[in-house]
Protein backbone atom coordinates (compact mmCIF):
# COMPACT_ATOMS: atom_id res chain seq x y z
CA UNK A 1 0.00 0.00 0.00
CA UNK A 2 1.31 3.25 -0.80
CA UNK A 3 0.44 7.18 -0.04
CA UNK A 4 -1.11 7.66 -2.81
CA UNK A 5 -3.80 4.47 -1.90
CA UNK A 6 -7.56 5.52 -1.41
CA UNK A 7 -10.03 3.71 -0.32
CA UNK A 8 -12.81 3.13 -2.75
CA UNK A 9 -15.75 4.95 -1.10
CA UNK A 10 -13.47 8.34 -1.42
CA UNK A 11 -12.75 7.97 -4.87
CA UNK A 12 -14.62 9.46 -7.71
CA UNK A 13 -15.48 9.68 -11.34
CA UNK A 14 -17.16 11.95 -13.18
CA UNK A 15 -18.36 11.37 -17.15
CA UNK A 16 -19.30 13.88 -19.00
CA UNK A 17 -19.79 14.07 -23.00
CA UNK A 18 -18.05 17.40 -23.16
CA UNK A 19 -18.82 20.70 -22.69
CA UNK A 20 -18.28 21.53 -26.48
CA UNK A 21 -21.56 20.16 -27.47
CA UNK A 22 -24.06 23.09 -27.62
CA UNK A 23 -27.07 20.60 -27.05
CA UNK A 24 -27.16 17.38 -25.52
CA UNK A 25 -28.49 14.73 -27.44
CA UNK A 26 -25.81 14.71 -29.16
CA UNK A 27 -23.57 12.50 -27.48
CA UNK A 28 -22.15 9.07 -29.38
CA UNK A 29 -24.75 6.66 -29.98
CA UNK A 30 -25.03 3.92 -27.00
CA UNK A 31 -22.19 6.41 -25.33
CA UNK A 32 -23.76 4.89 -21.42
CA UNK A 33 -23.95 1.63 -22.64
CA UNK A 34 -20.31 1.33 -23.66
CA UNK A 35 -19.43 3.49 -20.95
CA UNK A 36 -20.61 1.67 -18.17
CA UNK A 37 -19.05 -1.55 -19.14
CA UNK A 38 -16.13 -0.12 -18.52
CA UNK A 39 -17.10 1.53 -15.84
CA UNK A 40 -18.77 -1.29 -13.59
CA UNK A 41 -14.51 -2.24 -13.59
CA UNK A 42 -13.17 1.07 -11.87
CA UNK A 43 -12.57 1.38 -8.46
CA UNK A 44 -14.63 4.44 -7.52
CA UNK A 45 -17.16 4.55 -5.07
CA UNK A 46 -19.02 7.68 -6.77
CA UNK A 47 -19.26 7.95 -10.23
CA UNK A 48 -21.67 11.65 -11.32
CA UNK A 49 -22.95 11.03 -15.11
CA UNK A 50 -24.02 13.16 -17.95
CA UNK A 51 -27.78 11.84 -18.17
CA UNK A 52 -28.98 14.33 -20.09
CA UNK A 53 -28.91 12.95 -23.41
CA UNK A 54 -31.44 11.22 -25.39
CA UNK A 55 -30.48 8.24 -23.40
CA UNK A 56 -31.29 9.80 -19.91
CA UNK A 57 -34.75 7.78 -20.26
CA UNK A 58 -32.85 4.60 -20.11
CA UNK A 59 -31.96 4.52 -16.89
CA UNK A 60 -32.09 0.38 -16.60
CA UNK A 61 -28.16 0.57 -18.11
CA UNK A 62 -27.35 1.60 -14.73
CA UNK A 63 -27.63 -2.44 -13.79
CA UNK A 64 -24.09 -3.24 -15.30
CA UNK A 65 -22.54 -1.12 -12.80
CA UNK A 66 -20.94 -2.91 -9.39
CA UNK A 67 -23.09 -2.69 -6.22
CA UNK A 68 -20.98 -1.06 -4.21
CA UNK A 69 -20.83 2.07 -6.59
CA UNK A 70 -23.16 5.02 -6.23
CA UNK A 71 -24.19 6.88 -8.90
CA UNK A 72 -24.80 10.81 -8.96
CA UNK A 73 -27.43 12.04 -11.94
CA UNK A 74 -26.85 14.48 -13.85
CA UNK A 75 -30.43 15.21 -15.18
CA UNK A 76 -30.15 18.74 -14.53
CA UNK A 77 -28.52 20.48 -17.71
CA UNK A 78 -26.18 23.55 -17.43
CA UNK A 79 -26.58 23.58 -21.75
CA UNK A 80 -30.35 25.16 -21.81
CA UNK A 81 -32.37 27.63 -20.28
CA UNK A 82 -35.55 25.13 -19.89
CA UNK A 83 -35.89 24.51 -15.92
CA UNK A 84 -36.47 21.03 -15.29
CA UNK A 85 -39.63 20.55 -13.45
CA UNK A 86 -39.61 18.59 -9.91
CA UNK A 87 -41.62 16.08 -11.18
CA UNK A 88 -39.99 15.35 -13.90
CA UNK A 89 -36.99 14.82 -11.56
CA UNK A 90 -38.48 12.91 -9.42
CA UNK A 91 -39.63 10.30 -12.18
CA UNK A 92 -36.21 9.83 -13.07
CA UNK A 93 -34.68 9.90 -9.39
CA UNK A 94 -37.83 7.34 -9.07
CA UNK A 95 -36.69 5.06 -12.10
CA UNK A 96 -33.40 5.16 -10.57
CA UNK A 97 -33.89 4.03 -7.23
CA UNK A 98 -36.13 1.55 -8.35
CA UNK A 99 -32.61 -0.15 -10.24
CA UNK A 100 -30.12 0.86 -7.80
CA UNK A 101 -32.18 1.66 -4.97
CA UNK A 102 -32.44 4.37 -2.69
CA UNK A 103 -29.19 4.68 -1.00
CA UNK A 104 -26.87 4.94 -4.44
CA UNK A 105 -28.81 7.26 -6.22
CA UNK A 106 -27.96 11.23 -5.60
CA UNK A 107 -29.69 14.01 -7.66
CA UNK A 108 -26.47 16.75 -9.73
CA UNK A 109 -26.47 18.81 -12.18
CA UNK A 110 -25.21 16.95 -15.22
CA UNK A 111 -22.08 19.42 -15.00
CA UNK A 112 -20.65 22.34 -13.89
CA UNK A 113 -22.35 25.72 -14.66
CA UNK A 114 -19.44 27.83 -15.21
CA UNK A 115 -17.32 25.64 -18.44
CA UNK A 116 -19.98 27.33 -20.30
CA UNK A 117 -19.13 30.93 -19.78
CA UNK A 118 -17.44 31.38 -23.26
CA UNK A 119 -21.08 29.96 -25.01
CA UNK A 120 -23.26 30.75 -21.81
CA UNK A 121 -26.85 28.64 -22.39
CA UNK A 122 -28.09 29.70 -19.20
CA UNK A 123 -27.59 32.86 -16.36
CA UNK A 124 -27.01 32.88 -13.09
CA UNK A 125 -30.59 33.24 -12.27
CA UNK A 126 -31.47 30.38 -14.68
CA UNK A 127 -28.96 28.34 -12.89
CA UNK A 128 -30.51 28.94 -9.71
CA UNK A 129 -33.45 27.99 -10.44
CA UNK A 130 -32.66 24.80 -12.14
CA UNK A 131 -30.52 24.54 -8.76
CA UNK A 132 -33.61 24.76 -6.17
CA UNK A 133 -35.93 22.37 -8.67
CA UNK A 134 -33.19 20.15 -7.82
CA UNK A 135 -32.84 20.23 -4.12
CA UNK A 136 -36.66 20.38 -3.87
CA UNK A 137 -37.43 17.25 -5.77
CA UNK A 138 -34.38 15.93 -3.17
CA UNK A 139 -36.14 16.97 -0.61
CA UNK A 140 -39.49 15.36 -1.70
CA UNK A 141 -37.65 11.96 -2.18
CA UNK A 142 -35.89 12.09 0.66
CA UNK A 143 -39.23 12.66 2.98
CA UNK A 144 -40.87 9.58 0.75
CA UNK A 145 -38.05 6.73 0.99
CA UNK A 146 -36.54 7.72 4.63
CA UNK A 147 -39.51 7.95 6.34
Amino acid sequence: SSDLDFPTHRMALHVCHGNHLSAHGTAPKNFHHKSLEALSTVNAGLLFLDMCTGERDDINKLRSLSDYQKVGLGFVSPRTSEIESEEKLIVLARTAIEVLGFSRVLLTPACGFEPLALARATTAQVAGRKLASLAKASSLLRSEYCT
